[in-house]
């Protein structure tokens, strides 16, 4: 089965299109019936609240409809771009239909990943919103540049600045969704990637944690799995074009946020497996580097203190996150390194975070085992290997002095796995246990008996209780071992 998006993209933003005016010019009207027919019920599912008033509700409608055409605009403009995508994959590697039922499963996750950024949007979370908004006010200080950027737009605009930021979260999940999918698709087989596709620490790690994600690490998460669909679609010298501009990018990601300096090395690693070694790229690539080292030195020497706390959450008034000066990512910019040392120390005596964090990792590697043969990529790129290693390690002092170690796992787990998706499609990487265990599943299955019906649903009950028995939580505060569905 093939898509063929070239044919339907326009009747699908003609539906969208004409969905979106009918909600502009009825809006109102719909609301005012639903909240004149029975408002106590209304604002109780919508709000939770005994009594909100329809002027509210208007100007909550009116703001998402702003955003919605404001996506739509962004996808239609978008489109060519999507349509020479799939026709570059498709040419490359013709379209199956359990492409479609990845894709299906992708575009529902990213739909509900759109639905709770909006959640958060109402909320005004201090950690998923407030983690974006830190912004110049009070001087120079580390994670402010997108926030002084939000700030900038909200002045000139008019547009309060979390509308930006939840733009920037649907942006940045649209982009690791699709990117990370396709990564997939290019596979001889989908079969050994079942675990980690369905597992609760890819696709779906945000959904059981929605602390976790929404945090600016997707900024890295949206174009890591890009840059690597790229080098594996492209010639070397465009590859080579594109890690130059990864490099002129990547001091605004560690502006935004420092730890994902350490993350750096993963993009070097797909550089080196994808290209020849050329003396003045390569040490173009090395002096621009230094832009990044100078960044993180930068954001680490400023770290913040309570006065860059007052100013940041009083510059953002009226639009100020809850509790901004005392909760969230805001606030935290004032807890010394002592604070981070004593609350690693209080999770891992009291909170159980190694054998939390242990079983975690254990449970996590399990979906790895039947592309194991891939890891040879890794074994024979020394080069490579040494940047993954250095990444991996850099790791260490934010697992001393940071209580966030699902977040960190769950970036190395994705890097892990879209490096492993670098090598082409091929005969030769399907085959070995999970090949001979698929041809065994496929025909016992194909004699449509009993034992065919009980393999068959054994194997979806075990998939299932992967994906929804357990998560990794972003901090060791919660359980690992999830009692009710994650939503």
């Amino acid at each position: 089965m093939m898509f063929n998006l070239s044919r339907n993209h326009y009747l699908l933003l003609l539906v969208m299109w004409s969905g979106l005016i009918l909600a502009w010019l009825f809006g109102h009207e719909i609301i005012k019936a639903i909240y004149d027919g029975n408002a106590f019920v209304f604002n109780r599912l919508i709000q939770g609240q005994s009594h909100v008033t329809f002027e509210e509700y208007y100007a909550l409608y009116d703001t998402f409809i702003r955003l919605a055409l404001t996506l739509a605009i962004l996808l239609t403009l978008g489109s060519p771009i999507l349509n020479w995508i799939f026709k570059v994959e498709n040419r490359i590697k013709p379209f199956r239909l359990t492409d479609l039922y990845l894709f299906i499963y992708i575009s529902l996750l990213c739909l509900i990943t759109f639905y709770l950024g909006m959640q958060g949007y109402i909320d005004n979370n201090n950690w998923r919103i407030g983690d974006w908004l830190i912004n110049y006010q009070a001087g120079f200080v580390r994670r402010g540049l997108l926030g002084e950027a939000y700030l900038w737009l909200w002045k000139t605009t008019a547009t309060e600045p979390a509308i930006y930021v939840l733009l920037t979260q649907i942006v940045c999940y649209f982009s690791f969704f699709l990117f990370l999918g396709l990564l997939l698709r290019r596979q001889e087989s989908l079969l050994p990637f079942i675990l980690l596709i369905v597992s609760p620490f890819i696709f779906a790690f945000h959904l059981h944690d929605l602390q976790g994600g929404f945090r600016k690490e997707i900024l890295y998460l949206a174009l890591f799995p890009l840059f690597t669909w790229i080098s594996i679609t492209v010639s070397q010298s465009a590859i080579r074009s594109t890690t130059v501009l990864i490099m002129l990018v990547y001091p605004v990601l560690i502006l935004s946020h420092e730890m994902l300096a350490v993350f750096l090395p993963y993009f070097l690693s797909v550089y080196i497996a994808k290209t020849d070694r050329s003396l003045k790229p390569d040490l173009l690539i090395g002096v621009l580097l230094v832009i990044s080292i100078a960044a993180f030195y930068a954001a680490i020497t400023h770290a913040g203190n309570n006065q860059h706390v007052e100013v940041i959450c009083d510059s953002l008034n009226p639009h100020a996150v809850h509790h901004c000066k005392t909760e969230g990512a805001i606030s935290a910019l004032a807890r010394s390194t002592e604070y981070g040392l004593n609350a690693v120390r209080d999770g891992i005596q009291n909170q159980g975070y190694f054998y939390k964090y242990g079983t975690c990792l254990l449970l996590a590697l399990l979906a790895f085992v039947p592309i194991f043969n891939r890891f040879q990529f890794i074994k024979h790129n020394w080069l490579a290997s040494l940047f993954i290693m250095s990444s991996i390690l850099g790791t260490i002092p934010l697992f001393i002095v940071a209580i966030d170690w699902g977040r960190f796992l769950h970036i190395h787990l994705v890097s892990l796995l879209v490096l492993l998706l670098i090598n082409p499609a091929t005969d030769e990487n399907p085959r070995g246990l999970i090949a001979r265990a698929g041809g065994y599943i496929d025909g016992v299955i194909s004699k449509g008996n009993i034992s065919s019906l009980i393999l068959y649903l054994g194997i979806i009950s075990l998939l299932i209780l992967y994906a929804l028995s357990w998560h990794i939580p972003h901090t060791g505060m919660d359980e690992i071992w999830l009692h009710h569905l994650p939503l």
